[in-house]
């Protein structure tokens, strides 16, 4: 599933067709500002192009990188900087979209990650997630945090309470459709302090800040719906949808199979 037609006809309104790919997104030494160098001469283009973008997102879980996160904020200043990074960001692969494979083992494999305090304005931290039901991905999620974290681990615990509340609703889902999902769901996650405060179920003044209802991870892991697992940084899938990455580890991630 792709918007290959879609994502063409836009780069042809564009004019810019022409341009070669790009390797990535956004490259992670690139930050945008609002208000920063030349501005564009009407802001209505910015915003339509953004927009439009926005659209792509239904089938590019790509496009929810820190790339895409940056463009809207600075959508009241725009500058040729973030007019360029849109053409960055539609010359990544025009044909990338979602692989649905025919596949007999059909279980559920979910990967968290965060990216503490990237806001450039805001510094609120990333909520990224992503969810495969037979190497498939059906549920995917980047957003920023409605509160600032006080540290990475508490920023990871967060999406761990997003990502379990996510499957506990698609187990309930999957069961009205006759999909019985009786093991325990993997949650992947790249950060051992978070996994410790889940599984942990002494309460610490440390954490007596965080909101009550992250400590729902703790209660699905106890009943047997979830099961947390340590992954490195570097074979997590959810990267590519929390920060900006180099071409290569980029590339890494979407040759994986039944990704992107």
């Amino acid at each position: 599933m792709h918007q290959n037609k879609y994502t063409s006809n836009l780069l042809d309104e564009l004019k810019c067709s022409h341009l070669s790919a790009a390797a990535t997104h956004l490259d992670p030494s690139i930050k945008l500002f609002i208000d920063q160098g030349d501005l564009l001469p009407d802001p209505s283009l910015y915003r339509r192009l953004v927009g439009k973008l926005n659209f792509l997102q239904y089938t590019k879980p790509a496009l929810f990188s820190s790339a895409f996160k940056s463009v809207p904020t600075v959508s009241q200043g725009p500058a040729y900087d973030g007019w360029f990074t849109c053409f960055e960001i539609l010359n990544v692969c025009p044909t990338q979209g979602i692989l649905l494979t025919n596949s007999p083992n059909l279980s559920l494999i979910a990967f968290s990650d965060s990216d503490w305090a990237t806001g450039t304005f805001s510094r609120r931290s990333v909520t990224s997630y992503f969810i495969t039901l037979g190497g498939c991905p059906i549920s995917w999620k980047s957003k920023k945090q409605p509160t600032i974290s006080l540290s990475s681990a508490e920023a990871e615990y967060r999406v761990l309470r997003k990502v379990v509340a996510e499957i506990s609703w698609l187990v309930r889902l999957l069961n009205d459709l006759d999909l019985s999902i009786t093991t325990h769901v993997p949650v992947f996650c790249d950060s051992q302090a978070a996994l410790h405060i889940a599984k942990n179920l002494i309460f610490h003044k440390r954490i007596k800040h965080i909101e009550v209802d992250c400590h729902y991870v703790r209660d699905c892991l106890s009943y047997g719906l979830v099961s947390l697992q340590f992954m490195h940084s570097f074979d997590q899938l959810t990267d590519i949808m929390t920060k900006a990455l180099y071409g290569p580890l980029h590339h890494t991630i979407l040759g994986k199979p039944g990704v992107f």
